[in-house]
């Protein structure tokens, strides 16, 4: 007793108090918020503020948790003993309609959490870098013993004690099928995930193939994880809204003005085909100028492109000019539509569309008798006998409401001058 007393005294004289440590007197998440407020950045929101208190505390909870998890971790070495972590905070799953704030309050906990071991990702691209992982793994081993679930969730752990993961989805089937025994592997490794989305824990994966093996990860999310719902009236994203880089026209080569537009500013580059790499193979830039393309609709969502081919493109671009969207009918298109939107609203790419009608009445998902036949023979030969609603275009059209959000954000003068594209004054005269 008197030597475990005698560590205690050096940890402190060390810095491993367990106590509450914040880096200066008004810092925090809550204090932030105000700061926004009081200058007039944000208007203040009982709702957003309800939610802000309650990740206060995560924040408090998360530093008490590391001070004490790297003071049992000292006494352990010290005394060649495994030690007893403390209990891992509850984490949060922040739920709500669109434009409410979800993305803009887990940002603002991310910036002021003080811990270094922390990482902010969409929830599209952190899965595709699970996949990745898990295939490096097995490729590179051939052991069947071993758990490649369990060796990338303690690569992860092992950098990250907080994990913020934005707009979180389940639409494939490869992802429903392992977040249950990935995310048990991670939390039992004392990450603290917080996670914002559209619908609540219940409402994921919703009708989707195998929804039983996706029920247990459903459990353990609510267990786990403190579920908030952010409730508003306002939908942030559409306020001061312009119009300057969304064209309503049907006809081809609308955008071909405003791409020979983009060129023009930059006199030392040269109108190109391109092709990006992706994960072995390459995707074709048609039309290329420095880090400004021009794609047709179908090229990005009429072909065999993901997530995956939609980040190579953000990483690899500036500007994206996408022409020719049209009112959507066929789901496979809708998809990747909606996922190539995430993709380049979450990695700030600047964009243009020229679209057959407005943002709002792009989506008009109808199905034939013969599309109900065909996918009725699907279900026969996969023996789901409850997967026709799979089909029936509730999920997309709850993604495409988010959609239609971030389209009309991402055409405002806000976004633009805050996204990759600023370097290009796009204005009124640029986008007739």
């Amino acid at each position: 007793m008197a030597q475990r007393r005698a560590c205690l005294l050096v940890l402190r004289h060390l810095g491993f108090s367990s106590q509450r440590r914040r880096l200066s007197a008004g810092s925090g998440l809550l204090p932030e918020y105000m700061k926004l407020v009081e200058k007039q950045k944000i208007r203040r929101d009982e709702r957003q503020l309800g939610v802000v208190k309650r990740l206060q505390t995560l924040q408090d909870e998360i530093e008490s948790y590391e001070g004490s998890r790297r003071e049992s971790s000292f006494l352990a070495k010290l005394f060649r003993r495994s030690s007893d972590s403390s209990r891992v905070p509850k984490g949060m799953y922040l739920h709500g309609s669109v434009g409410s704030g979800k993305t803009f309050l887990m940002d603002l906990f991310f910036t002021s959490c003080v811990t270094p071991q922390k990482r902010r990702v969409h929830f599209n691209q952190f899965m595709l870098d699970v996949h990745a992982r898990i295939h490096q793994l097995k490729k590179a081993s051939g052991d069947r013993r071993i758990d490649p679930l369990l060796s990338v969730s303690r690569e992860v752990a092992s950098t990250a004690l907080v994990l913020c993961l934005d707009e979180f989805q389940v639409t494939d089937v490869a992802d429903a099928m392992i977040l249950r025994h990935f995310f048990a592997r991670l939390l039992d490794a004392g990450v603290v995930v917080v996670a914002t989305s559209n619908r609540a824990p219940r409402e994921l994966y919703k009708n989707g193939l195998q929804h039983r093996q996706f029920e247990p990860f459903i459990e353990l999310l609510l267990d786990r994880c403190d579920i908030v719902e952010l409730s508003s009236k306002d939908d942030y994203r559409r306020s001061k809204v312009p119009s300057s880089s969304y064209v309503i026209s049907s006809e081809r080569g609308a955008l071909e003005g405003i791409f020979s537009w983009f060129c023009q500013q930059q006199p030392s580059a040269k109108r190109e085909m391109r092709t990006v790499p992706v994960l072995g193979r390459e995707v074709k830039v048609p039309r290329c100028c420095d880090r400004v393309a021009l794609f047709t609709f179908e090229e990005l969502c009429l072909e065999a492109l993901g997530a995956a081919d939609f980040l190579a493109l953000a990483n690899h671009l500036d500007v994206i000019l996408l022409e020719g969207v049209p009112r959507m009918r066929d789901r496979a298109a809708a998809r990747r539509f909606i996922t190539l939107i995430d993709i380049l609203y979450d990695q700030r790419v600047g964009l243009v569309v020229s679209a057959e009608a407005p943002a709002k009445a792009l989506f008009e998902m109808q199905q034939s008798d013969h599309e109900l036949d065909t996918h009725r023979a699907l279900a026969d030969d996969l023996r789901l006998s409850d997967s026709i609603s799979l089909f029936s275009g509730e999920e997309e059209l709850f993604a495409f409401d988010r959609t239609v959000s971030r389209l009309e954000e991402m055409h405002g003068t806000k976004y633009w001058s805050a996204s990759r594209g600023a370097a290009f004054p796009l204005g009124q005269e640029g986008a007739q």
